[in-house]
């Protein structure tokens, strides 16, 4: 039963983040709230001022709520208990798990006789994080509850770009690659990016083919003799199977190029990146990190060369 809800939370999130890429309206995006952490003289207030600002955020026109029972069922899942503070990387994981463009997490304090909730709206892109606080009145929770999440929708809006970059296309990338090199002389490239998945040799190298690809497409020559390039980019990929959620695989990939220029012996630039993917097979999701990875490193290849 569990798992089942996790694909259905999975499922109507990817379908949520599909409609915000086609709908014509740029700043919605999807948001889910956690727990706020708590004190010891602040013991159930956490949990209730979440709920209150949770609601409050889901009557703004420019989010769409991830409901509390598809996050905490993601969050079982994965033996996963955030609350309160939550780091970039641990917001970029979560977010990528539940379909979240952003976190919204927070806490709820005493200091003297008055107390105090704050929040903060976390970028599973970019780590980004902006910060709204409040004092509770009394037991007015409503207002409070009001007053943070105002805050935080207007700052969300007016930092959209920051907080939820809009994804290039493959189209586009290419065509911002090509303006690069507009005008240069290209050299002839040789690449040679071996790969292994589970221990095992990969024929069909996605890295490498993903960056000749890309090379070709903006006007390079790619050679199949070492000895005839005028620059050699080489490296080792691997990828390996991460989590399963459900019938959901994730795969991770790792890449590590270099690249020498034969007018300049004796020197050469290097790089690295790790990407991910899931996919419902996982030879399938390796591939696509992988892919992922070659995508990235072609942009640095590109940008080397027009140096």
């Amino acid at each position: 039963m569990k798992t089942i809800r996790l694909l259905a939370s999975l499922a109507f999130a990817s379908l949520r983040l599909l409609a915000q890429e086609t709908a014509p309206n740029p700043t919605v995006f999807s948001v889910g709230v956690l727990p706020f952490a708590e004190t010891d003289d602040t013991k159930s207030l956490g949990s209730s001022a979440s709920e209150l600002v949770g609601a409050q955020l889901g009557m703004s026109g420019n989010l769409v709520l991830i409901e509390r029972s598809q996050l905490d069922a993601v969050l079982s899942e994965q033996g996963m208990g955030l609350t309160g503070a939550v780091d970039p990387q641990s917001a970029i994981k979560l977010g990528n798990l539940i379909g979240a463009q952003i976190l919204v997490t927070g806490r709820v304090f005493k200091a003297g006789k008055n107390t105090y909730c704050i929040a903060k709206a976390v970028s599973t892109a970019t780590g980004r994080s902006l910060p709204a606080q409040t004092q509770v009145k009394g037991d007015d929770w409503m207002n409070a509850a009001t007053v943070l999440s105002t805050a935080l929708d207007a700052a969300i809006a007016k930092n959209a770009a920051d907080m939820a970059p809009k994804a290039e296309t493959a189209e586009a990338r290419i065509e911002r690659l090509k303006k690069m090199v507009e005008g240069k002389t290209l050299p002839k490239i040789f690449v040679r990016i071996p790969e292994e998945h589970l221990s095992r040799i990969i024929p069909d190298p996605a890295v490498q083919t993903e960056i000749e690809f890309t090379l070709q497409k903006i006007g390079v020559t790619v050679v199949t003799n070492e000895t005839e390039a005028d620059v050699v980019v080489a490296g080792e990929a691997f990828s390996e199977r991460a989590i399963q959620l459900g019938t959901l695989v994730s795969c991770r990939a790792r890449c590590e190029l270099s690249l020498t220029k034969k007018s300049a012996p004796g020197t050469k630039q290097v790089n690295r990146i790790t990407t991910g993917a899931v996919d419902i097979a996982e030879n399938t999701a390796a591939k696509q990190a992988l892919q992922n990875a070659g995508a990235k490193l072609a942009d640095w290849v590109v940008a080397e060369l027009v140096k």
